[in-house]
């Protein structure tokens, strides 16, 4: 398999956290209009930090 395929079939990582509130689990965009762009290896690293900034 290619890393291509892997990350968009595999790990199906889009840029997007769950966040929980009050019991319940909502969705949060990291930036407006970005839930449905697939993490790659191209933006792995952006990803990554742009998770790391939303749990601090």
């Amino acid at each position: 398999m290619n890393a291509e395929m892997v990350d968009r079939y595999v790990l199906s990582l889009t840029f997007v956290c769950e966040v929980g509130l009050s019991g319940s689990r909502k969705e949060k965009e990291f930036y407006l209009n970005e839930k449905d762009t697939v993490v790659a290896i191209k933006n792995r690293e952006r990803y990554v930090n742009l998770l790391i900034r939303q749990t601090l």
